[in-house]
């Protein structure tokens, strides 16, 4: 069989399922085999190919993420590994890593904290486009620990990781003062995580990841209560959200003493993210 009708087979098999995206069939390909079915469509593929690719194709028809499957995504300006256990990057969190470079591209020294730190996606790209004198990643999944660290390490990174509850207070006691705090905590409430509503392949994303108590905003309680006190007089919190929870995140942030809380849309016109400080010199 030639690479360009089993790629045709692929696409075709995967539209039957309910995957429209033309990428996973090329992506399949160029994981399976290191050809791309644009530049070699008369190649002639070996059994063993044959047999590759069509495994690629069958997790992928069962909704396991193509993340999970190549074993990394672009994020930014960065490619991090991924896998089974920690939450896949998406485009909707650049809008937060945007938001905090445009805030902080000037300032030097900065000590940033990111908490829920998943595959480090957020703090490892700001590492590489702040000038930050300390870096802070907080993550307690072991399994998406190993990814966290195996991505510190292929980045050449100096950050600090910690294994453990964010919000323990050990965890806290032992963070520094910190001009930014990041984080995309889980979100999803009851009613996102009933199976039926819950896009197929997010469900084989982690749990713990993923949901954020009965009303999805737990965790922005959480931060708000306990991390306030960690930023410096002129510190900046940033935070996504999810569709739709901007007034209730900004409330609570509001009722904690937080100040100059403000709601910023992503490229899609949602509201994706919220910035926080907690003096009156903050500002957008």
């Amino acid at each position: 069989m030639k690479l360009k009708e089993a790629y045709e087979i692929i696409e075709e098999r995967l539209i039957q399922n309910g995957i429209v995206e033309k990428r996973d069939a090329h992506e399949l390909i160029m994981y399976g085999i290191g050809v791309s079915e644009k530049e070699e469509p008369e190649k002639e593929l070996t059994e063993s190919q044959l047999q590759i690719l069509n495994e690629l194709m069958r997790r992928r028809m069962d909704h396991e993420p193509l993340q999970y499957i190549i074993g990394e995504w672009d994020f930014f300006d960065k490619t991090f590994k991924v896998g089974e256990g920690v939450l896949i990057p998406r485009p909707d969190t650049e809008t937060l890593v945007e938001k905090c470079i445009a805030d902080n591209s000037e300032s030097k020294g900065l000590t940033l904290i990111d908490l829920c730190a998943g595959s480090g996606c957020i703090g490892l790209t700001l590492e590489g486009r702040l000038d930050l004198s300390e870096l802070y990643m907080v993550e307690k999944s072991k399994s998406a620990y190993e990814y966290l660290s195996q991505n510190a390490s292929d980045f050449g990174s100096s950050a600090k990781l910690i294994l453990g509850d964010a919000f323990d207070k050990e965890i806290i006691d032992s963070l520094p003062q910190a001009d930014i705090i990041t984080c995309n905590p889980p979100y999803l409430n009851v009613s996102d995580m009933t199976p039926g509503v819950l896009q197929a392949e997010v469900a084989y994303e982690p749990f713990e990841a993923l949901y954020g108590g009965e009303d999805g905003l737990e965790y922005y309680r959480l931060i708000a209560r306990l991390y306030k006190k960690k930023l410096k007089e002129t510190g900046k919190l940033y935070l996504e959200i999810g569709i739709g929870q901007e007034a209730e995140v900004m409330r609570i942030l509001i009722q904690n003493g937080f100040t100059n809380v403000r709601k910023i849309k992503d490229y899609g016109q949602i509201y994706r993210v919220i910035t926080a400080g907690v003096t009156n010199e903050y500002a957008d």
